[in-house]
């Protein structure tokens, strides 16, 4: 990266907040960048398609955010980047959008900030501020299993892939496509078991304007049906719902069968854009026959995916949770009992049979048995309320403590946009009293004086005041000392 590039991106004034060693107060959390562990004075960042990500540390919590500054000619408009996190579901599963800050001048806190970072706050504005989400991204774990760094049962592997399926069904349920659905923005915390998506920045929702300047995917995910005759594709071609489902069916493949052995194509996907181009092949074959040891419904939609001429012809994610949950049901075995319960639906009164183990179940949960009709549009139903409740309060994480919870998402935007931080009633309870003491010591440090011209009452650091008594002169308010000054220049 040239000397020149470096100014275009913005990496000096970070280099010089971290050599600073100082923390700095944005959107009312104390930051500080993290040093590459390879490289001294260095900030930890990493360059990729529209942006730069710096890796920063709040303190004293230890929490990691990320800085994101995008390229000059792949920066969205400010209008989209502001729409996105009203459109997008608030999925817990989405929460570093819900939670992200586009910076403004006045999300700098200067009065607890370091002086020496001038630079940095014409820097900051525009950019976006987000936490970090918990695990590792899917191509670093692949990377371990490959290396048989990382053990990985086939239930957590399915457990996953259901994850995933689900993330897709509620952004089709808020007509949204992630739009770069690939190995580097799904994370899986392993410790809680539970997937994420990150990278918003190319959402697509009906009332978003359209991006001409947004990625059209990540290669080895890219549906090839979007490519024209010269094999090149078009960001309008996946500007559309149902964007993410090819690249779900093969996420989902790369789940399940990643491991020692397995090839690594692009930046780490298990087939390459050619390789699902030509649409077959001796690898894809053997990929499905791998799947289809595992699980034959898989293998089946993964095949349809494949052939796929448009989107609409993908598996939809509710046929892969159907796929993946009678897989489940296959590896915990066989129940013994085949028995059948006659019974009554609970909501038609309609007489069903269901297994005996699984009536004995619903008795024992103090549940009414349903028939499979009443059953799906029970589901539907829960999920109608589950997406509405969403949209309505979001789930936010504590800035302080990582405690998840659900924030009125009219109170959630105010915050964010009087850069405040988000936090649970007991942090929020410890900041206010850690605010309050700051206020007094900054007033003790500051008095109030008046200004010798205008006679407007004003704070000034005690010992520039005193500087200012000891040489005989009087103290001015900015605006009169701006005058007095611009009257010296002329």
């Amino acid at each position: 990266m040239t000397a020149g590039s470096q100014r275009v991106l913005g990496i000096e004034p970070v280099e010089a907040w971290l050599r600073a060693r100082q923390t700095v107060r944005i959107s009312g959390l104390d930051l500080e960048p993290i040093e590459h562990p390879a490289m001294p004075d260095t900030p930890w960042a990493v360059s990729k398609g529209q942006a730069t990500v710096y890796f920063l540390r709040q303190q004293p919590q230890g929490r990691t955010w990320l800085l994101k500054k995008f390229r000059p000619s792949r920066r969205p408009t400010d209008t989209y980047l502001k729409a996105v996190t009203s459109c997008l579901p608030g999925s817990r599963r989405f929460f570093t959008c819900t939670q992200r800050r586009i910076l403004r001048p006045d999300h700098l806190d200067r009065r607890h900030s370091g002086r020496c970072l001038a630079d940095l706050a014409n820097w900051l504005p525009g950019t976006i501020l987000m936490p970090k989400v918990p695990g590792s991204s899917w191509g670093t774990l692949s990377d371990g299993l490959r290396e048989q760094e990382v053990a990985w049962s086939r239930p957590q592997r399915l457990e996953a892939a259901m994850q995933l399926a689900d993330c897709i069904a509620e952004l089709e349920a808020g007509r949204c496509s992630h739009r770069d659905l690939s190995l580097g923005n799904v994370f899986y915390d392993a410790q809680k078991q539970r997937l994420y998506l990150i990278d918003w920045d190319c959402l697509y929702h009906p009332s978003l304007p359209f991006q001409p300047n947004t990625t059209f995917g990540t290669l080895g995910y890219v549906a090839p049906f979007l490519a024209d005759g010269a094999g090149q594709y078009s960001v309008r071609d996946s500007w559309t719902e149902r964007a993410d489902r090819f690249a779900l069916s093969i996420l989902i493949a790369e789940f399940l069968l990643t491991g020692p052995g397995s090839p690594v194509h692009e930046d780490g996907s298990l087939f390459s854009q050619a390789q699902l181009s030509v649409g077959w092949g001796s690898h894809l074959a053997q990929c499905l026959n791998g799947l289809g040891e595992i699980t034959p419904a898989c293998a089946r939609l993964l095949q349809v995916a494949l052939d796929a001429r448009e989107f609409g012809d993908c598996p939809a994610p509710g046929q892969w949770k159907t796929a993946l949950s009678r897989a489940r049901q296959t590896q915990q075995g066989a129940r013994t009992d085949r028995s059948q319960q006659r019974t009554t639906c609970g909501r038609c009164q309609k007489r069903i049979s269901i297994p005996t183990v699984k009536y004995q179940e619903l008795v024992h949960r103090g549940m009414a048995p349903l028939c499979g009709q009443c059953l799906r549009a029970q589901m539907q139903e829960a999920a109608r309320r589950r997406h509405q409740r969403d949209e309505q309060q979001p789930w936010v994480t504590c800035e302080h403590c990582g405690k998840a919870m659900r924030v009125a998402k009219i109170k959630l935007e105010a915050l964010r946009s009087k850069g405040r931080p988000v936090l649970c009633a007991e942090c929020l309870a410890q900041q206010m009293q850690v605010w309050e003491e700051e206020r007094q010591q900054w007033e003790q440090s500051h008095p109030a004086v008046a200004c010798s011209q205008c006679a407007k009452t004003f704070r000034i650091h005690r010992g520039k005041l005193d500087v200012l008594r000891n040489t005989g002169k009087a103290p001015l308010c900015s605006t009169c000392l701006k005058a007095v000054l611009r009257g010296n220049r002329s």
